[in-house]
């Protein structure tokens, strides 16, 4: 029982690719549902590792990254079927490199993860809230400012969540440093 997480976590990085391919060889609404199963999987397996204590060091750092190739691969995905501008995703993949970056540090040399911050999950909730309403009503709304205003909110969220992670991550680089005096 105690690996259901990580299995969810791998269930997960197995839509990342899936999704691509059923958006353009099935349907955009297919690769909606993988996408948003891909989000229950994720709400999932962090309720569970955490609940019954059942998480690893191996779930904390595939679940990281199952996350962000899901989002890199929708918003790449996004680009090419164009419905959203190439210029949109640039800001979204290099906050996801400064925060993978900012990750591989702290791991490297705290030897552990860090898990989000209400902020990271408010972001995350919006994106995926943007992606399916991009998808399902684009013809709709053509001409209509809502999903561009909605790609601009997502937008400031995710960059707001990363001055928060990056906030956090000196804090805590700097609590490391003067422990590191305090005991020579």
């Amino acid at each position: 029982m105690k690996y259901i997480p990580n299995a969810l976590t791998f269930l997960r990085l197995l839509l990342v690719p899936l999704f691509a391919i059923c958006f353009f060889l099935a349907s955009p609404a297919v690769a909606l549902v993988l996408f948003l199963l891909a989000g229950a999987t994720d709400i999932l397996d962090g309720y569970l590792a955490r609940r019954f204590s059942w998480g690893s060091t191996l779930g904390k750092v595939l679940d990281p990254v199952a996350d962000k190739s899901m989002q890199c691969t929708v918003l790449v995905v996004l680009v090419i079927a164009g419905y959203i501008p190439l210029l949109l995703i640039i800001p979204f993949i290099l906050k996801e490199v400064v925060q993978l970056f900012c990750g591989l540090l702290f791991f490297r040399f705290r030897h552990d993860v860090t898990v989000s911050c209400w902020y990271g999950k408010l972001a995350i909730c919006v994106f995926y809230l943007t992606v399916s309403l991009t998808i399902l009503f684009r013809e709709a709304w053509q001409g209509l400012p809502l999903l561009p205003i909605l790609w601009i909110v997502t937008l400031i969220l995710m960059l707001c969540a990363l001055v928060g992670y990056v906030v956090r991550y000196s804090r805590i680089a700097r609590n490391m440093k003067n422990n590191k005096k305090n005991n020579k």
